[in-house]
Protein backbone atom coordinates (compact mmCIF):
# COMPACT_ATOMS: atom_id res chain seq x y z
CA UNK A 1 0.00 0.00 0.00
CA UNK A 2 1.07 3.33 -0.54
CA UNK A 3 2.18 5.52 2.08
CA UNK A 4 -0.44 8.04 3.10
CA UNK A 5 -0.47 11.55 1.90
CA UNK A 6 -2.22 15.02 3.07
CA UNK A 7 -4.07 17.14 0.90
CA UNK A 8 -2.17 20.36 1.44
CA UNK A 9 -1.14 23.53 -0.48
CA UNK A 10 0.39 26.92 -0.62
CA UNK A 11 -2.51 28.99 1.50
CA UNK A 12 -4.21 26.13 2.05
CA UNK A 13 -6.38 26.30 4.85
CA UNK A 14 -7.58 23.56 7.18
CA UNK A 15 -9.53 22.55 9.96
CA UNK A 16 -7.21 20.51 12.75
CA UNK A 17 -8.57 18.63 15.39
CA UNK A 18 -6.61 15.63 17.57
CA UNK A 19 -7.55 14.05 20.97
CA UNK A 20 -6.39 12.31 23.73
CA UNK A 21 -5.58 8.55 23.62
CA UNK A 22 -8.82 6.39 24.42
CA UNK A 23 -10.16 10.09 24.33
CA UNK A 24 -8.65 10.63 27.73
CA UNK A 25 -8.12 14.27 28.87
CA UNK A 26 -5.17 16.08 27.08
CA UNK A 27 -5.71 18.93 29.76
CA UNK A 28 -5.75 18.62 33.17
CA UNK A 29 -5.01 22.47 34.72
CA UNK A 30 -4.60 25.31 33.25
CA UNK A 31 -0.97 25.31 33.06
CA UNK A 32 -1.75 22.51 30.58
CA UNK A 33 -4.09 24.64 28.35
CA UNK A 34 -1.08 27.50 28.51
CA UNK A 35 1.60 25.71 27.83
CA UNK A 36 -0.23 24.08 24.55
CA UNK A 37 -0.91 27.10 23.04
CA UNK A 38 2.63 28.65 23.87
CA UNK A 39 3.45 25.97 21.62
CA UNK A 40 1.44 26.45 18.92
CA UNK A 41 2.38 30.27 19.07
CA UNK A 42 5.85 29.11 18.65
CA UNK A 43 5.50 26.99 15.92
CA UNK A 44 3.41 28.86 14.08
CA UNK A 45 6.31 31.92 14.27
CA UNK A 46 8.39 29.55 13.08
CA UNK A 47 6.48 28.02 10.33
CA UNK A 48 4.70 30.81 9.61
CA UNK A 49 1.21 29.10 9.85
CA UNK A 50 -1.87 31.93 10.67
CA UNK A 51 -4.73 30.68 13.05
CA UNK A 52 -8.07 32.03 12.45
CA UNK A 53 -9.83 30.01 15.30
CA UNK A 54 -9.11 27.87 17.72
CA UNK A 55 -11.00 26.27 20.93
CA UNK A 56 -9.36 23.78 23.04
CA UNK A 57 -11.19 21.26 24.97
CA UNK A 58 -10.16 18.62 28.16
CA UNK A 59 -9.95 16.02 25.99
CA UNK A 60 -9.52 17.38 22.41
CA UNK A 61 -8.61 20.58 20.06
CA UNK A 62 -9.55 22.28 17.07
CA UNK A 63 -7.86 24.87 15.38
CA UNK A 64 -8.96 26.53 12.00
CA UNK A 65 -5.38 27.41 10.31
CA UNK A 66 -3.77 29.63 7.07
CA UNK A 67 -1.24 27.38 5.50
CA UNK A 68 0.86 29.75 3.65
CA UNK A 69 4.76 27.60 2.64
CA UNK A 70 2.33 24.11 2.61
CA UNK A 71 3.76 22.58 5.96
CA UNK A 72 0.78 22.03 8.19
CA UNK A 73 2.02 18.48 8.51
CA UNK A 74 5.57 19.32 9.91
CA UNK A 75 4.12 22.20 11.64
CA UNK A 76 1.28 19.78 14.02
CA UNK A 77 3.69 16.58 13.96
CA UNK A 78 6.18 19.33 16.18
CA UNK A 79 2.94 20.97 18.02
CA UNK A 80 2.44 17.12 19.04
CA UNK A 81 5.22 15.81 19.68
CA UNK A 82 6.37 18.56 21.95
CA UNK A 83 3.03 18.62 24.27
CA UNK A 84 3.27 14.23 24.30
CA UNK A 85 7.03 15.11 25.58
CA UNK A 86 5.32 17.88 28.13
CA UNK A 87 2.90 15.75 29.39
CA UNK A 88 4.44 12.57 29.83
CA UNK A 89 7.09 13.39 31.53
CA UNK A 90 4.77 16.31 34.01
CA UNK A 91 2.21 13.32 34.64
CA UNK A 92 5.02 10.57 34.82
CA UNK A 93 3.38 8.34 32.28
CA UNK A 94 4.85 6.46 29.00
CA UNK A 95 3.01 5.73 25.53
CA UNK A 96 0.74 7.80 23.71
CA UNK A 97 -1.03 11.46 24.58
CA UNK A 98 -2.44 11.71 20.86
CA UNK A 99 -5.41 9.02 20.03
CA UNK A 100 -4.46 9.58 15.95
CA UNK A 101 -2.71 10.73 13.53
CA UNK A 102 -4.25 14.53 13.37
CA UNK A 103 -7.10 15.28 10.78
CA UNK A 104 -6.46 18.54 8.77
CA UNK A 105 -9.50 18.27 5.97
CA UNK A 106 -8.93 21.44 3.59
CA UNK A 107 -11.35 23.83 4.01
CA UNK A 108 -13.41 25.60 1.21
CA UNK A 109 -12.80 29.10 2.26
CA UNK A 110 -15.68 30.74 -0.04
CA UNK A 111 -17.85 28.60 1.86
CA UNK A 112 -17.19 27.53 4.71
CA UNK A 113 -15.06 29.14 6.44
CA UNK A 114 -17.22 31.27 8.60
CA UNK A 115 -19.27 27.68 9.08
CA UNK A 116 -16.16 25.82 10.58
CA UNK A 117 -14.98 28.94 12.74
CA UNK A 118 -18.91 28.83 14.18
CA UNK A 119 -18.64 25.33 14.77
CA UNK A 120 -15.00 25.47 16.66
CA UNK A 121 -16.46 28.35 18.69
CA UNK A 122 -19.36 26.60 19.94
CA UNK A 123 -17.70 23.26 21.07
CA UNK A 124 -17.96 24.42 24.97
CA UNK A 125 -21.24 25.43 24.91
CA UNK A 126 -23.82 23.36 27.05
CA UNK A 127 -21.44 20.65 27.67
CA UNK A 128 -18.87 22.87 29.60
CA UNK A 129 -20.16 26.32 29.89
CA UNK A 130 -23.65 28.07 29.24
CA UNK A 131 -21.59 31.05 28.44
CA UNK A 132 -18.69 30.92 25.54
CA UNK A 133 -17.51 34.27 27.12
CA UNK A 134 -16.59 32.33 30.23
CA UNK A 135 -14.47 29.72 27.99
CA UNK A 136 -10.60 30.93 28.60
CA UNK A 137 -9.20 28.41 25.82
CA UNK A 138 -11.15 29.23 22.76
CA UNK A 139 -10.49 32.84 20.26
CA UNK A 140 -14.11 33.10 21.25
CA UNK A 141 -13.67 36.37 23.21
CA UNK A 142 -10.86 37.87 20.98
CA UNK A 143 -14.15 38.17 18.30
CA UNK A 144 -16.72 39.08 20.21
CA UNK A 145 -14.32 41.77 22.02
CA UNK A 146 -11.94 43.28 19.94
CA UNK A 147 -10.28 45.46 22.37
CA UNK A 148 -8.77 42.63 23.93
CA UNK A 149 -5.16 41.82 22.64
CA UNK A 150 -5.05 38.73 20.74
CA UNK A 151 -2.50 35.93 20.72
CA UNK A 152 0.32 36.60 18.02
CA UNK A 153 -0.50 33.87 15.93
CA UNK A 154 -4.37 34.78 15.51
CA UNK A 155 -6.00 36.64 12.79
CA UNK A 156 -9.55 37.67 13.10
CA UNK A 157 -9.80 39.75 10.26
CA UNK A 158 -10.37 37.64 7.65
CA UNK A 159 -13.98 35.87 9.00
CA UNK A 160 -15.25 39.28 10.58
CA UNK A 161 -14.50 40.74 7.05
CA UNK A 162 -17.28 38.65 5.90
CA UNK A 163 -19.95 40.37 8.29
CA UNK A 164 -20.58 43.84 6.68
CA UNK A 165 -22.48 45.43 9.94
CA UNK A 166 -21.28 48.99 11.64
CA UNK A 167 -20.45 46.22 14.41
CA UNK A 168 -18.94 42.83 12.70
CA UNK A 169 -17.66 41.71 16.04
CA UNK A 170 -21.57 41.95 17.79
CA UNK A 171 -22.85 40.52 14.35
CA UNK A 172 -20.16 37.36 14.29
CA UNK A 173 -21.21 36.59 18.13
CA UNK A 174 -24.70 36.48 17.78
CA UNK A 175 -24.36 34.32 14.59
CA UNK A 176 -22.34 32.43 16.39
CA UNK A 177 -24.97 32.25 19.15
CA UNK A 178 -27.78 31.27 16.68
CA UNK A 179 -28.24 27.78 17.58
CA UNK A 180 -26.92 25.01 15.08
CA UNK A 181 -26.63 21.42 14.60
CA UNK A 182 -23.99 21.73 11.65
CA UNK A 183 -21.41 19.40 11.99
CA UNK A 184 -18.62 19.29 9.50
CA UNK A 185 -18.30 15.45 10.08
CA UNK A 186 -21.44 15.24 7.84
CA UNK A 187 -20.01 17.18 4.93
CA UNK A 188 -16.30 16.00 4.66
CA UNK A 189 -15.47 13.26 1.87
CA UNK A 190 -13.26 11.19 3.14
CA UNK A 191 -12.11 13.16 6.39
CA UNK A 192 -10.14 14.85 3.50
CA UNK A 193 -12.23 17.61 2.14
CA UNK A 194 -14.73 20.09 3.69
CA UNK A 195 -16.14 21.95 0.05
CA UNK A 196 -18.53 22.50 -2.50
CA UNK A 197 -18.81 20.15 -5.53
CA UNK A 198 -16.55 22.96 -7.47
CA UNK A 199 -13.75 22.95 -4.77
CA UNK A 200 -13.98 19.40 -4.65
CA UNK A 201 -13.54 19.30 -8.42
CA UNK A 202 -10.29 21.51 -8.22
CA UNK A 203 -9.25 19.82 -5.45
CA UNK A 204 -9.23 16.40 -8.11
CA UNK A 205 -8.05 18.69 -10.98
CA UNK A 206 -5.10 19.78 -8.43
CA UNK A 207 -4.46 15.86 -7.17
CA UNK A 208 -5.87 13.22 -9.24
CA UNK A 209 -4.29 15.16 -12.48
CA UNK A 210 -7.88 14.94 -14.31
CA UNK A 211 -10.84 17.61 -14.72
CA UNK A 212 -14.16 16.81 -14.57
CA UNK A 213 -16.55 16.89 -17.87
CA UNK A 214 -20.05 17.42 -15.84
CA UNK A 215 -22.21 16.66 -18.82
CA UNK A 216 -22.06 13.50 -19.57
CA UNK A 217 -23.64 12.55 -23.28
CA UNK A 218 -27.10 10.99 -23.09
CA UNK A 219 -25.27 8.02 -24.32
CA UNK A 220 -23.92 6.89 -21.37
CA UNK A 221 -26.77 6.95 -19.11
CA UNK A 222 -27.60 3.22 -19.47
CA UNK A 223 -24.98 2.27 -17.25
CA UNK A 224 -24.68 -0.47 -13.89
CA UNK A 225 -24.97 2.56 -12.01
CA UNK A 226 -26.36 6.05 -11.93
CA UNK A 227 -24.63 9.39 -12.87
CA UNK A 228 -24.61 10.54 -9.49
CA UNK A 229 -23.35 7.39 -7.99
CA UNK A 230 -20.40 7.85 -10.29
CA UNK A 231 -19.52 11.32 -9.89
CA UNK A 232 -19.92 10.81 -5.74
CA UNK A 233 -17.31 8.10 -5.77
CA UNK A 234 -15.19 10.06 -7.79
CA UNK A 235 -15.47 12.86 -5.46
CA UNK A 236 -14.70 10.26 -2.73
CA UNK A 237 -11.34 8.89 -4.36
CA UNK A 238 -10.01 12.31 -4.92
CA UNK A 239 -10.75 13.20 -1.30
CA UNK A 240 -8.35 9.71 -0.26
CA UNK A 241 -5.69 10.22 1.49
CA UNK A 242 -3.40 8.86 -0.84
CA UNK A 243 -0.50 10.17 -3.26
CA UNK A 244 -1.35 10.84 -6.61
CA UNK A 245 -0.45 7.76 -8.73
CA UNK A 246 -2.55 5.40 -6.16
CA UNK A 247 -5.57 7.74 -6.40
CA UNK A 248 -5.59 7.62 -10.67
CA UNK A 249 -5.27 4.03 -10.30
CA UNK A 250 -8.22 3.50 -8.17
CA UNK A 251 -9.94 5.85 -10.38
CA UNK A 252 -9.52 3.94 -13.44
CA UNK A 253 -10.15 0.79 -11.40
CA UNK A 254 -13.12 1.96 -10.70
CA UNK A 255 -14.22 3.66 -13.85
CA UNK A 256 -13.76 -0.17 -15.51
CA UNK A 257 -14.86 -2.63 -13.16
CA UNK A 258 -18.44 -0.41 -11.61
CA UNK A 259 -19.54 1.13 -14.91
CA UNK A 260 -19.93 0.19 -18.83
CA UNK A 261 -17.95 2.89 -19.85
CA UNK A 262 -14.67 1.89 -22.80
CA UNK A 263 -11.40 3.90 -22.13
CA UNK A 264 -12.82 6.27 -24.59
CA UNK A 265 -15.54 6.74 -22.83
CA UNK A 266 -13.84 7.38 -19.37
CA UNK A 267 -11.68 10.11 -21.08
CA UNK A 268 -14.70 12.39 -22.34
CA UNK A 269 -15.92 11.44 -18.70
CA UNK A 270 -12.40 12.82 -17.04
CA UNK A 271 -8.84 14.14 -18.65
CA UNK A 272 -5.92 11.96 -17.53
CA UNK A 273 -3.04 13.80 -17.90
CA UNK A 274 -1.25 12.48 -20.17
CA UNK A 275 -4.09 12.18 -22.64
CA UNK A 276 -4.55 8.63 -24.01
CA UNK A 277 -6.13 5.75 -24.18
CA UNK A 278 -2.57 4.13 -24.50
CA UNK A 279 -1.83 5.33 -21.36
CA UNK A 280 -4.48 4.42 -19.20
CA UNK A 281 -4.97 0.69 -20.78
CA UNK A 282 -1.39 0.70 -20.00
CA UNK A 283 -1.91 1.70 -16.34
CA UNK A 284 -4.83 -0.56 -15.98
CA UNK A 285 -2.88 -3.33 -17.32
CA UNK A 286 -0.54 -3.06 -14.73
CA UNK A 287 -3.10 -2.92 -11.84
CA UNK A 288 -5.33 -6.16 -13.24
CA UNK A 289 -2.03 -8.43 -13.68
CA UNK A 290 -0.76 -7.28 -10.23
CA UNK A 291 -2.18 -9.19 -7.59
CA UNK A 292 -1.70 -7.16 -4.49
CA UNK A 293 -2.98 -3.98 -6.31
CA UNK A 294 -5.76 -5.42 -7.66
CA UNK A 295 -6.91 -7.12 -4.14
CA UNK A 296 -6.20 -3.10 -2.30
CA UNK A 297 -8.23 -1.43 -5.32
CA UNK A 298 -11.09 -4.02 -4.50
CA UNK A 299 -11.32 -3.58 -1.24
CA UNK A 300 -11.41 0.26 -1.67
CA UNK A 301 -13.73 0.36 -4.57
CA UNK A 302 -15.91 -2.26 -2.71
CA UNK A 303 -16.84 0.71 -0.42
CA UNK A 304 -18.32 3.07 -3.08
Amino acid sequence: MSRRNRLEYENSFHHVMDRGYLKKQLFLDSYDFEYFLNIVWSVCESHKLIVHAYCIMTNHFHILVQNPLKNISSAMHLILLRYAIYFNKKYNQKGKVFERQFLSPLIDTENYLVTVSKYIHRNPLHEIVSDLRNWNWSSYNFYQNPNLAKPKFLETSLILKKFKQDFPSKAYSDYVLESSNWNPFDTIYSQTILGSDEYIKSIACKYLGFTFNTEIKDSFKLNKISNQKIFDSIKQISALDFDLATKQSILLYFLRKKTNFTLKEISQIIYLRPKSNSSMNSKLNQIINNTNSLNFHSKIIDKF
